[in-house]
């Protein structure tokens, strides 16, 4: 059965985690997803709503007040057919954060920083 896989690592998933946590954050992530879809061969998500995940994360904005927020999470995946070294890939990501940037700035949402994280993948032919 291993001779059936590519080991070549000639894919690259992208794993962008998306806020959900009012309506103008779930219609962003919702706008992102179609968007996903209709540039990589292979995109998967969790759900918007009901979140699926929790994340926190540490706001020290006002030092006097520093606290966790709690955010709920889409988790949205992409498969790139790119290598991870390919400036192609690179290009790829730094167009999705600005793009996924726009969408929640235009839904007037406060989201000033997108996840994104990227490994080396490999596929079943």
């Amino acid at each position: 059965m291993a001779d059936t896989y590519s080991l070549n690592g000639d894919w690259s998933r992208i794993n962008i985690f998306l806020p959900v946590n009012d309506t103008p954050e779930i219609l962003a992530a919702t706008r992102l997803i179609r968007i996903a879809r209709n540039l990589y061969s292979g995109a998967t998500h969790s759900v918007v709503r009901p979140h699926v995940f929790v994340g926190y994360w540490w706001d020290d904005e006002d030092p006097r007040h520093p606290q966790w927020i709690r955010d709920r999470i889409c988790w949205l995946v992409l498969d790139a057919p790119y290598r991870i070294d390919q400036d192609e890939l690179d290009i790829d990501v730094e167009l999705l954060k600005l793009e996924a940037l726009d969408v929640y700035q235009q839904l007037h949402s406060p989201q000033k920083t997108i996840w994104i994280i990227i490994h080396q993948a490999w596929h079943a032919p």
